[in-house]
């Protein structure tokens, strides 16, 4: 009996001590750091300035058609 007892606590107590490798197994690997995740905060604000940037000069080319147009009309 008394052998029992032991192996039935001594694997237990393998199973406890193996609990941190469980846990730590099912984390996400690739976690960004700090930095990492500043970069791409930085590169994603960089893009939304470059998108308004060629949206403004969409609207401006696109405005300075129109007034072509327009005058090119008026000359008809």
């Amino acid at each position: 009996m008394k052998k029992w007892i032991t192996v039935a606590f001594a694997s237990i107590f393998g199973v406890l001590l193996s609990m941190p490798a469980w846990s730590q197994g099912n984390a996400p690997k690739n976690q960004p750091t700090a930095a990492e995740k500043k970069q791409e905060k930085d590169a994603k604000k960089e893009s939304a300035k470059k998108k308004k940037a060629g949206k403004k000069a969409a609207d401006k080319k696109a405005k300075d058609e129109k007034a072509e147009a327009k005058k090119d009309a008026s000359k008809k």
